[in-house]
Protein backbone atom coordinates (compact mmCIF):
# COMPACT_ATOMS: atom_id res chain seq x y z
CA UNK A 1 0.00 0.00 0.00
CA UNK A 2 1.97 3.29 -1.28
CA UNK A 3 1.72 6.21 -0.31
CA UNK A 4 2.74 9.70 -0.80
CA UNK A 5 6.17 10.45 1.06
CA UNK A 6 4.75 13.81 2.15
CA UNK A 7 2.78 14.00 5.72
CA UNK A 8 -0.71 15.78 5.89
CA UNK A 9 -0.11 18.85 7.52
CA UNK A 10 -2.72 21.95 9.13
CA UNK A 11 -2.82 24.87 10.55
CA UNK A 12 -3.76 24.67 14.75
CA UNK A 13 -6.75 25.65 14.58
CA UNK A 14 -7.64 23.62 11.36
CA UNK A 15 -6.25 20.65 13.10
CA UNK A 16 -8.97 21.12 16.30
CA UNK A 17 -11.51 21.67 13.52
CA UNK A 18 -10.55 18.08 11.85
CA UNK A 19 -10.20 16.57 15.04
CA UNK A 20 -13.20 17.51 16.66
CA UNK A 21 -15.30 16.16 13.21
CA UNK A 22 -12.73 12.45 13.60
CA UNK A 23 -14.90 10.24 15.03
CA UNK A 24 -17.55 10.97 12.81
CA UNK A 25 -15.67 10.71 9.73
CA UNK A 26 -13.94 7.76 11.00
CA UNK A 27 -17.57 6.24 11.57
CA UNK A 28 -18.29 6.56 8.17
CA UNK A 29 -15.31 4.42 6.57
CA UNK A 30 -15.22 2.22 9.15
CA UNK A 31 -18.89 1.74 10.83
CA UNK A 32 -18.57 1.15 14.48
CA UNK A 33 -14.70 1.60 15.26
CA UNK A 34 -13.25 1.72 18.59
CA UNK A 35 -9.57 1.60 17.74
CA UNK A 36 -7.42 2.55 14.80
CA UNK A 37 -3.78 0.80 14.85
CA UNK A 38 -0.88 2.88 12.50
CA UNK A 39 1.97 1.30 11.69
CA UNK A 40 4.54 2.27 10.15
CA UNK A 41 6.96 0.13 7.04
CA UNK A 42 9.59 -1.22 8.74
CA UNK A 43 12.01 0.24 5.52
CA UNK A 44 10.46 3.60 5.67
CA UNK A 45 8.26 6.20 7.13
CA UNK A 46 6.19 6.59 3.86
CA UNK A 47 4.30 3.00 3.91
CA UNK A 48 1.95 2.55 6.57
CA UNK A 49 -0.66 -0.45 7.71
CA UNK A 50 -3.64 0.98 9.02
CA UNK A 51 -5.65 -1.60 11.13
CA UNK A 52 -9.09 -0.96 12.83
CA UNK A 53 -10.51 -3.04 15.10
CA UNK A 54 -14.10 -2.55 17.16
CA UNK A 55 -15.59 -2.20 20.69
CA UNK A 56 -14.99 -6.08 21.12
CA UNK A 57 -11.52 -5.69 19.79
CA UNK A 58 -11.71 -7.47 17.04
CA UNK A 59 -10.56 -6.28 13.18
CA UNK A 60 -12.47 -4.96 10.52
CA UNK A 61 -12.04 -4.90 7.18
CA UNK A 62 -11.09 -1.66 5.57
CA UNK A 63 -9.83 -1.57 2.00
CA UNK A 64 -6.40 0.03 0.72
CA UNK A 65 -8.23 3.29 -0.33
CA UNK A 66 -10.09 3.42 3.32
CA UNK A 67 -7.05 2.83 5.13
CA UNK A 68 -5.19 5.78 2.80
CA UNK A 69 -7.93 8.13 3.86
CA UNK A 70 -7.70 7.24 7.38
CA UNK A 71 -4.59 7.80 7.65
CA UNK A 72 -4.91 11.35 6.06
CA UNK A 73 -8.00 12.07 8.17
CA UNK A 74 -5.79 11.06 11.36
CA UNK A 75 -2.56 13.22 10.05
CA UNK A 76 -5.09 16.40 9.27
CA UNK A 77 -6.14 15.65 12.73
CA UNK A 78 -2.94 14.94 15.39
CA UNK A 79 0.64 16.15 14.70
CA UNK A 80 2.52 12.90 15.79
CA UNK A 81 5.56 10.94 15.05
CA UNK A 82 4.60 8.99 11.79
CA UNK A 83 7.52 6.53 12.24
CA UNK A 84 6.54 5.16 15.41
CA UNK A 85 3.54 2.38 16.42
CA UNK A 86 0.43 5.13 17.04
CA UNK A 87 -3.06 3.98 18.34
CA UNK A 88 -5.87 6.33 17.87
CA UNK A 89 -8.86 5.39 20.81
CA UNK A 90 -12.38 6.97 20.19
CA UNK A 91 -13.23 6.93 23.62
CA UNK A 92 -12.05 10.03 24.22
CA UNK A 93 -10.60 11.14 20.22
CA UNK A 94 -6.76 10.89 21.56
CA UNK A 95 -3.76 9.38 19.12
CA UNK A 96 -0.92 8.31 21.45
CA UNK A 97 1.91 6.24 20.73
CA UNK A 98 1.80 2.38 20.89
CA UNK A 99 3.95 -0.11 22.29
CA UNK A 100 3.46 -3.36 20.13
CA UNK A 101 4.94 -5.69 22.32
CA UNK A 102 3.26 -4.92 25.27
CA UNK A 103 2.35 -7.93 27.00
CA UNK A 104 4.95 -10.35 24.67
CA UNK A 105 6.69 -12.00 26.96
Amino acid sequence: MNRPSNIRRSSAGTRRHHRTHLPYRLDILAPGVATVLVLPDSAGDTVHSVTAYDAAGRPMAVTDEHAAHILGLLQGAFTADWARPLVWRRNGNTLAAESVLRGAA
